[in-house]
């Protein structure tokens, strides 16, 4: 199979009309700026599709983002498929199949599903435990963020903080991270746990400072300084965070809602369980810290983009 012969166009969400980035541009937290880049797919808006020159292009990327869109979705996907081309649905890798929200377009009554009745494949960035395509479940292909073969790792040892731990931006969870991390830190006194913070909510941590080492936000920057993460959230779902951990191979618990919680799946929580959560980070620092990773590559091996490229045209030019 001609892996290059395949020409890729994408729905944007972001703007009207954008060639793709270089393939080797350096990674960057904007997955559909990564995507259509592996991809070298050229992307338009939603509402810029008059123009788009379908025959040009094998393959079309079309994001289900925002539930108001999905009735011009099935429109354009409708000239796609006329035109003898094939789609993938792209569904965002955020709470909505957690809380419900925005599955139903409260104006039009039109379903998040109305758009997998036409697409080849549908990606999905869930975990093994959620599958909410129902009728279209046998058009899923799981995939999560890129996977890229980056790492931004250094050595055990040269690591300062035993535990990093972050939440998502504002105060949505701000309250149970800090129980969480109070609890922690009367069980493990002499571990260097460390809180991630955006400094806007200074004004929230003072209060605790005394007892908890509140850090600057920036990922990135902290977690090769991490010898493991923990990102809590009371909404769990797939998240660009452990994504992230896993680029600095830093081992990780996560929600087992979480797609790439499969990469450590010892260290996954189905509740929101404080002591249950304590006690697999005692058991995470008590393993060796290169046998984790190494386990964890093996797993992360099928993730990378270009093993999933191959079994993606695969699945959708199987006789070929």
């Amino acid at each position: 199979m001609d892996l290059k012969g395949k020409r890729w166009a994408g729905i944007s969400v972001f703007h009207d009309y954008s060639l793709p980035a270089p393939v080797n541009e350096p990674w960057s937290v904007n997955v559909e700026r990564n995507l259509f880049r592996l991809l070298q797919a050229p992307s338009w808006s939603i509402n810029n599709t008059a123009n788009i020159p379908i025959q040009e292009f094998d393959i079309f990327v079309v994001p289900n983002f925002d539930i108001r869109d999905v009735d011009k979705q099935v429109d354009f996907i409708k000239r796609v498929k006329d035109a003898g081309k094939k789609v993938v649905v792209a569904y965002s890798q955020d709470s909505r199949f957690l809380t419900g929200a925005a599955l139903i377009c409260m104006e039009t009554g039109t379903l998040y599903t109305a758009i997998c009745e036409y697409a080849d494949l549908i990606f999905a960035g869930l975990a093994e435990n959620l599958h909410m395509f129902g009728r279209y479940e046998h058009k899923v292909f799981p995939f999560g963020y890129p996977f890229e073969r980056l790492n931004y790792s250094r050595p055990y040892d040269q690591r300062a903080y035993d535990l990093l731990v972050a939440t998502n931006g504002g105060t949505i969870d701000f309250g149970y991270s800090v129980e969480l991390l109070l609890t922690l830190k009367d069980r493990f006194p002499s571990k260097r746990i460390v809180f991630s913070i955006d400094p806007a909510l200074s004004h929230l941590y003072k209060r605790y400072s005394d007892k908890i080492e509140f850090i600057p936000g920036g990922l990135l920057t902290h977690l090769p300084l991490s010898k493991a993460f923990l990102d809590p959230q009371l909404r769990p779902r797939p998240n660009r965070s452990i994504h992230e951990a896993w680029m600095c191979r830093t081992p990780f618990i996560s929600s087992s809602f979480c797609y790439y919680s499969k990469l450590f799946p010892g260290f996954n929580y189905s509740k929101m369980d404080m002591i249950d959560i304590g006690d697999k980070y005692e058991l995470l620092q008590s393993l060796d810290y290169n046998l984790l990773i190494a386990e964890a590559e093996k797993i992360a091996e099928a993730e990378y983009f270009d093993n999933k490229y191959i079994e993606l045209l695969k699945r959708l030019y199987p006789n070929q």
